[in-house]
């Protein structure tokens, strides 16, 4: 069974920043994702974002800042979402990738950074996210999330949620009541990210975006 994290409050306060302890909980069954390339009518889950080299998150020693272990972490393969899990036909596939290639092409390679760590409530009852927040570069991105949104209505399909905060999560946690929406829990040394690459997975297929 997959696992998820869970907050305990920390009794040290550290430079006025609430140090958190995480340790691991079953992850509910209603929570596990499937690993089917389609579900059960036959519509294709699609998933829209930007592919973040794990090494890159695994060196910064985030997970030491707050006690995590990371052999123990659930999220390993490292993200910034550009749109939700949308479901199409197959015969959508196409012609729905083809419209974001000519969307992204408009974008050039640029640097994101990161300067801090966050708790972000998620869109699943009862879990949230700690998550990398990304502060310079987050505009371009929800430019970009704007123009994926586009497309998605062009096909009848669900837009991104509103007022979008770009984010790269590391951990998913059952939502706690002291946290609110969103919430830093440290600040960090700011650090960039390159942002080369766009990735659409349909199902089982994986597209690839390459920014001018």
């Amino acid at each position: 069974m997959k696992r998820i994290l869970e907050y305990t409050s920390s009794d040290d306060d550290d430079d006025e920043i609430v140090q958190k302890k995480i340790k691991l909980v079953q992850l509910p069954k209603e929570f596990q994702s499937s690993s089917n390339s389609t579900d059960r009518s036959g519509l294709w889950p699609t998933f829209v974002y930007i592919p973040i080299q794990n090494k890159i998150i695994e060196n910064m020693n985030f997970f030491d800042k707050l006690h995590i272990e990371k052999q123990q972490l659930i999220l390993s393969d490292y993200h910034v979402s550009l749109s939700k899990t949308v479901y199409c036909q197959y015969h959508q596939i196409q012609p729905l990738t083809d419209e974001l290639k000519i969307v992204l092409q408009k974008f050039n390679k640029f640097n994101a950074s990161i300067s801090r760590i966050a708790f972000m409530h998620g869109n699943v009852t009862n879990l949230g996210y700690v998550v990398l927040d990304i502060c310079k570069g987050n505009e371009i991105i929800c430019e970009m999330i704007s123009a994926i949104d586009k497309v998605m209505e062009k096909f009848g399909l669900e837009k991104f949620y509103k007022n979008p905060r770009p984010h790269i999560s590391i951990a998913s946690t059952p939502v706690v009541d002291q946290y609110k929406n969103y919430e830093i829990l440290k600040d960090i040394e700011e650090f960039d990210i390159e942002i080369e690459t766009v990735h659409c997975k349909c199902g089982n297929r994986l597209y690839q975006f390459d920014l001018q």
